[in-house]
């Protein structure tokens, strides 16, 4: 083998090296030690943290679910616009995980609420059922009502508060 193509693999094979490294972090919506903004799929109830400047939002899925899957992009493409309103998009899969599944009935009766199906999410005092383009709007505005609220509400942080006072 000449030279020249002993150089051009070598940097081939870098090259490859290089772009499987960066595609492990360039599909990740939240940088390590970046805790300010996460879209994470595999969330808990455990995970939920507060910030009081910024919105959570409780987005209970199921796995396979398409209208699940269409939400999740809306959320993709609105990131770069409300990375400064939302604290947490907390995905909690219901159809394998008991556990979100009993988190799901305990966040919708606290709320006054009836779950009908997933994707199921809250936002604020707020609850939507399903997901097509119509809903689009409607959570983009109740993003900004909360974080505009001098009294924003958050159904966990509430939850757990009125847990606290019957201890």
């Amino acid at each position: 083998m000449n030279k020249k193509k002993i150089i051009f693999m070598g940097i081939t094979v870098l090259l490859v090296v290089v772009v499987v490294i960066l595609s492990f972090f360039v599909g990740d919506t939240k940088a390590d030690g970046d805790d300010s903004l996460v879209i994470n799929k595999k969330a808990v109830v455990a995970d939920i943290k507060f910030d009081t400047k910024k919105v959570n939002i409780y987005f209970f899925w199921g796995d396979g679910c398409p209208h699940c899957e269409e939400e999740y992009e809306f959320w993709d493409s609105i990131m770069d616009e409300y990375k400064d309103k939302i604290n947490h998009i907390y995905g909690l899969e219901v159809w394998k995980n008991k556990k979100n599944a009993e988190s799901l009935k305990e966040f919708a009766k606290f709320i006054g609420d009836e779950v009908k199906g997933v994707p199921y999410t809250i936002i604020g005092d707020k609850t939507f059922v399903g997901f097509d383009k119509s809903m689009k709007k409607q959570m983009m505005k109740k993003i900004d009502e909360v974080y505009d609220s001098d009294n924003s509400y958050d159904v966990y942080k509430e939850m757990t508060k009125n847990n606290e006072d019957k201890d």
